[in-house]
């Protein structure tokens, strides 16, 4: 059995009006994710990187690094549409479900299930893409270490997603909050030979 961590951070700040497809993360966005990345990820030496198809999370992965060690700069970025929002049914009335979910919170901290409650069918898809592309990746890389005959007992995977994406493969939708700017989601995946299963979830806040 091998264990591989894969730790999906929300982009920063990103650029308001225009075309959300294109924005691009404000200098505050950045900071935020660098301060993130600092509090939380600093001390871990990551195998890959990885982004959704836009490019404020290409962004955001390149901020994270500056400040993580060197030895995270050699490594490329890998993009997939698994961890973006494309293509789910509903994105058209996603202001209209947020204005719902925020209702429905009433002052408490929005989470995972709640959302479920108010757009279960772009939620439902958004939550079975994610899950299934990361026991995906995890998988794969599991497969090259082996197939360089690396020994390494903890393989560590960088994400850049979204909310909601990086938050939804949680194991627990009723206590797990949706993700703020730069915050953290932490999967931890065991990868059997012939399972893989995520089999912890931890919530990182930003710290900031």
């Amino acid at each position: 059995m091998a264990q591989i961590n894969v730790y999906v951070m929300r982009h920063g700040q990103k650029e308001s009006g225009g075309n959300s497809d294109l924005a691009r993360l404000t200098k505050n966005g950045r900071l935020q994710v660098m301060s993130s990345a600092a509090n939380n990820i600093k001390h871990i030496g990551f195998d890959a990187l990885y982004a959704s198809c836009k490019f404020r999370t290409l962004e955001t992965v390149v901020s994270a690094v500056s400040v993580l060690p060197n030895r995270n700069n050699k490594l490329s970025i890998n993009t997939d549409i698994g961890f973006d929002y494309t293509g789910a049914p509903g994105l058209d009335q996603f202001k209209q479900a947020s204005e719902e979910v925020s209702l429905l919170a009433l002052g408490k901290p929005v989470t995972v299930a709640m959302w479920m409650a108010v757009a279960p069918e772009m939620i439902g898809f958004l939550r079975e893409r994610f899950t299934r592309t990361l026991l995906a990746t995890a998988h794969y890389h599991h497969a090259g270490a082996i197939g360089r005959k690396e020994t390494k007992g903890m393989l560590n995977i960088l994400v850049a997603s979204h909310s909601p994406v990086g938050e939804l493969a949680c194991l627990d939708p009723e206590t797990t909050p949706m993700l703020r700017e730069a915050d953290i989601m932490r999967y931890t995946i065991d990868v059997l030979p012939r399972e893989t299963k995520i089999v912890e979830v931890q919530y990182i806040p930003r710290g900031f």
